[in-house]
């Protein structure tokens, strides 16, 4: 059951909603105005793997970022 994103055509107001099939999608309404003159926004999402990067947690450059190093 994913969240989607929409957008009301009507007041430009955005918000969330717990769609249960892709199905039910057009029966998505406004919470704002009521209008049924919604749009489903294109959301980027990002997900964690085995092995792959989590953009939640600062990685090990950006640590340093501010502060020079040298050798001596």
């Amino acid at each position: 059951m994913p969240i989607y994103e929409f957008i009301c055509n009507d007041c430009w107001e955005e918000f969330e909603e717990l769609v249960f099939n892709l199905a039910a999608v057009k029966d998505v309404n406004c919470p704002h105005c009521g209008s049924q003159l919604v749009e489903k926004k294109i959301s980027i999402f990002a997900s964690r793997a085995a092995g792959g990067v989590n953009y939640s947690q600062p990685g090990p450059s950006s640590a340093s970022c501010g502060t020079s190093r040298t050798s001596t």
